[in-house]
Parts: C-alpha cells; sequence; structure tokens
C-alpha cells in the first residue's frame, strides 16, 4: 500500500509536495501556519478550490485595522438595524426573495439554524440521503424521526448521486404523514441541480416544508449565464455559502428565506441567533459588502468571461476520446469539473496528487475514480489553460481501458441503505467504545462516517454498520483521503 504521504489527495501542506516560488526555486514548507501560509502565496501553486475569491483581494486593507466589535455605529448582526440590515436587504434583493441572513460560521451554521426553526420535536423529516453531516447534526438537536429517499445514479461511471425521483417523495410522504420537512441538497459538490420547483409544489400539498442546501450554489440565480437559485424556484428556506464560488472570505454564508405558511420567520430568526457567534467577524461581514458592491458593478462582465472559459474547456476536453473526460455539464452546474478516467488503476487521488505536483495545481476534492475542479468568477484565463494543458498532456500518455469503480456510491439506494436501530439524537447519552473499523460489521455506530470532504455519511448514529461501509473506508483510507469518525488508529466508535 502506498504511503500516506505519497497517497494523500488532500493534505495540501504535504512536505514533498515540489511547489516553486516565482523564481522557479524549491520551497521550503515551514513549521509555522503563518509561515507557510505566506510561502504558499508566493508560489505559482493555482487554486481549483474554494473559496471563490481565488486569493485575489478586493481591495481589502490590513484586516486587522477592520477587525473590531459591536461598537457604536456598526450595528449588531444578531439583531441588525441600521448597515447590516441594509446588508441583509441588498443581498435579498441580489437573490430576489423576501428576506436574507448573513452568517459568519458557514453553511454548517445555516443549516442548524434553517432545520431547527422548521421542526417541532418529535416530528418527521425526509432527508436525501447524500446530505452533508450538519444536516444529521441538526436532527439529532432537534429529537425529530428521520427517513431517507436515495437519489438515483448520474448515467456516468462515477457512481455519483444524480436526481430525485418526485414521484417516489410523493409516495414517502404519503406513506409517513408525520413529515413536515423535506431536505434537499442542490447544486450537489458535483453540481447535481435537483427539481426544486416539482419537489416544493409536492411538499406544499402534503403541508411539509421544503429546505434547500445549497451550500455550493450561491453563484446561481445572480445572471443568466448560471440560473436557478433554488429560492427562486419554490424552496421555503435556502442556505448558501457564499464563500465556496463568490469572491467572499471562507466561513461566509446567507440563509435565504421566502414567505411561506411552514416556517415562521421569527422561528427562523431565533435559530439564527442560537446557532450564529454573539461575537461575529467584521472582517467577514467586510468581505460579504465588498462582494455584493463587486458583483453589481463587474459581475455581469466576470459571469459571461467566466462561462466563455468554461464552454471552451469543456469544447476541448469534452472532446477527447481517451485518457481524463469532463463530466458534461447538461443538467449539472458547469462550474463544477468533474474529472475522471475510466482506467480502474487510475484513481481521483491519483490524478489529483499529479497536477499538485507536477502542474502545481490544486483541486477541491478526491473521490473514487474522479476528482473535482472547482471554478468561480475569479478565475483567470491562465489558471484556465494550465488545467487544459494540463490534461492534453496525460491524454496524449494514457490509455484508455475498461470503466473504473467507485465504492464510495455504496450505500445509496433504498435497498442499501443500513438498518436504523436508534434516531441519531437517541445515540447520545449510550455506552460506546472504540474497535478497529474492519472489525465493526453488525456494531451500531456512535457517529457519522464520513469521506471528508465532502462530508456526506456513509453510516449515520444509530445505524448498523455493515460490509459496503467498511469496504468503502478502507478503500477511502487507500486513497488517502480523510474519514470523519475515525481516529489516528483506524479505530471508530461503537455502540457496547
Amino acid at each position: 500500500m502506498a504511503s500516506e504521504t505519497q497517497a494523500d489527495g488532500r493534505n495540501r501542506s504535504d512536505k514533498e509536495t515540489n511547489l516553486r516560488d516565482r523564481k522557479g526555486e524549491n520551497l521550503q514548507m515551514e513549521k509555522y501556519l503563518e509561515d507557510r501560509l505566506a510561502a504558499y502565496a508566493a508560489s505559482d501553486a493555482y487554486p481549483f478550490h474554494m473559496p471563490g475569491h481565488k486569493r485575489q483581494s478586493l481591495g481589502m486593507g490590513d484586516p486587522y485595522r477592520t477587525d473590531i466589535t459591536e461598537i457604536y455605529g456598526f450595528d449588531n448582526l444578531n439583531h441588525p438595524k441600521e448597515v447590516l440590515r441594509e446588508l441583509n436587504e441588498d443581498y435579498a434583493r441580489l437573490y430576489k426573495t423576501d428576506q436574507a441572513y448573513l452568517m459568519v460560521n458557514g453553511s454548517t451554521g445555516g443549516n442548524l439554524a434553517a432545520v431547527f426553526s422548521a421542526l417541532k420535536r418529535g416530528d418527521g423529516v425526509l432527508l436525501q440521503r447524500n446530505s452533508h453531516k450538519s444536516i444529521i447534526h441538526a436532527l439529532m438537536l432537534k429529537q425529530v424521526h428521520a427517513y431517507y429517499q436515495a437519489p438515483g445514479l448520474w448515467p456516468e461511471d462515477l457512481d455519483i448521486p444524480g436526481l430525485l425521483d418526485p414521484e417516489e417523495t410523493e409516495k414517502i410522504l404519503e406513506l409517513h404523514p408525520d413529515i413536515r420537512l423535506m431536505v434537499v441538497t442542490s447544486p450537489s459538490y458535483e453540481g447535481v441541480l435537483q427539481p426544486i420547483r416539482e419537489l416544493s409544489e409536492i411538499c406544499h400539498r402534503r403541508n411539509a416544508a421544503l429546505v434547500v442546501d445549497a451550500a455550493h450554489g450561491a453563484h446561481l440565480g445572480i445572471f443568466p449565464e448560471f440560473p436557478g437559485n433554488p429560492i427562486q424556484e419554490g424552496a421555503d428556506l435556502v442556505v448558501i455559502s457564499l464563500h465556496k464560488t463568490l469572491p467572499v472570505m471562507t466561513q461566509t454564508a446567507m440563509v435565504l428565506y421566502r414567505d411561506n405558511p411552514f416556517v415562521n420567520k421569527e422561528d427562523l430568526e431565533d435559530a439564527i441567533r442560537i446557532f450564529q457567534s454573539s461575537s461575529p467577524s467584521y472582517v467577514f461581514m467586510e468581505s460579504a459588502s465588498r462582494a455584493l458592491h463587486f458583483l453589481e458593478k463587474e459581475g455581469k462582465v466576470r459571469f459571461q468571461k467566466w462561462k466563455k472559459m468554461l464552454d471552451s474547456f469543456y469544447n476541448i476536453i469534452g472532446n477527447e476520446g481517451t485518457g481524463i473526460h469532463v463530466l458534461p455539464p447538461e443538467g449539472r452546474d458547469p462550474s463544477k469539473l468533474v474529472l475522471y478516467s475510466r482506467d480502474p488503476s487510475f484513481r481521483g487521488a491519483d490524478l489529483m496528487r499529479s497536477l499538485r505536483e507536477e502542474d502545481h495545481l490544486e483541486l477541491e476534492m478526491a473521490q473514487g475514480n474522479y476528482a473535482l475542479a472547482m471554478t468561480s468568477c475569479m478565475d483567470t484565463e491562465e489558471g484556465m489553460k494550465r488545467l487544459t494543458e494540463a490534461i492534453l498532456r496525460r491524454n496524449q500518455e494514457q490509455k484508455e481501458t475498461a470503466p473504473g469503480n467507485n465504492v464510495y456510491g455504496d450505500n445509496r439506494q433504498a435497498d442499501q441503505f443500513p438498518e436504523k436501530v436508534l434516531e441519531a439524537w437517541q445515540v447520545w447519552d449510550r455506552d460506546w467504545e472504540k474497535v478497529p473499523f474492519t472489525v465493526a460489521e453488525g456494531r451500531i455506530a456512535r457517529d457519522e462516517l464520513c469521506i471528508y470532504p465532502p462530508g456526506i455519511p456513509l453510516v449515520i448514529p444509530g445505524e448498523i454498520i455493515g460490509k459496503t461501509c467498511i469496504e468503502a473506508l478502507a478503500e477511502g483510507l487507500r486513497d488517502g483521503l480523510e474519514i470523519d469518525g475515525m481516529d489516528e488508529k483506524r479505530e471508530i466508535r461503537v455502540l457496547i
């Protein structure tokens, strides 16, 4: 098995990574974080990952000069009345919704607040099975009953989660009248867009709210090049990470609210105050304000240029017959470049690592037989050219073989769901022990087990750990991926 350093598809501070500064000299990775960041910033590494500002400033100065607290004249994010209230209202107009709430602890805080406010204790909730772990945490806090719906698989060789079947949604809601909320992820990490309008109509007929985790969709619905923000398609609450695809600093998000009879606005605001920090960062809020004005001034031109660069990339790489392929953009958010090979011996982590070491291009994530390059309106022609040329060069060398396999797609169909013994919140006070993950088959999970990123649980607390979950964890370790819920000894917690 490859060493952890060789296999690591995610470690951005890998000491053996051969980054070079602008003079072409090898960089010596420093001991301290600030020195590593400075060295990385001076290198020629190009970011095909979040945050969406792609390390380009919108004119912000020294952050220490503007890192203040809620002093006179600067409003209070938890009770906004002046300048921060106006910022929220400006974002509401940008996304064409009734209310917008700035969040400084990411979409995680937004998801917690949205789900918490939409349910009463003991209610039922329908989850898209590949929901983010923060949604599971919200259910644990609210103590509700979870039901799951599996998306189909995307029609490629990747086994990535695809579209939900609205007819199946209606059947589940009819079978379980206690369901008062459905939570959907759209777009997904890979850019899959769910049929939000149809799902919202079904939910509302059944007296249920629709919350959409659109963390990866902050750029949708602003300009015609990227239509389809879920709040404009009938969702009641939508959570977006501004920092993922817009030029905003990491950890800055929004909760979008549309007036509806299912989620009370005051309940949402109460939940936001619970899950939001009482010391919000003015540096983050300034970046959100600057990004808004940047979009108003330059956004149209930037988005047109962005879409043009993406179209060119898909046209060039999509016409390649062998080697590295790009998932077609039809039916997806085209800003997510899903790169894969049909060679079963060539994994996504291999591609991610080789692009880092040989071309100094850092992707967002790798999983199974694909890797993800994230783009934004701040990408440059030079950056896109480097990625295109790097893939074309590999395609001259790589031979096509049989389709590969992505074991991370297991446990996503209804007949493959792990058996639920307890609701996730019921495990909290139970006794547990640690065991090697390889001998955990048949035990009840104490924690969610996730390949991270994207943080989608293979098994949820209270479910029985099955053989397919163990195989997926083993495959993730072989690919050098991070596993949430597993310690350094490769042990996991199970109930006694």
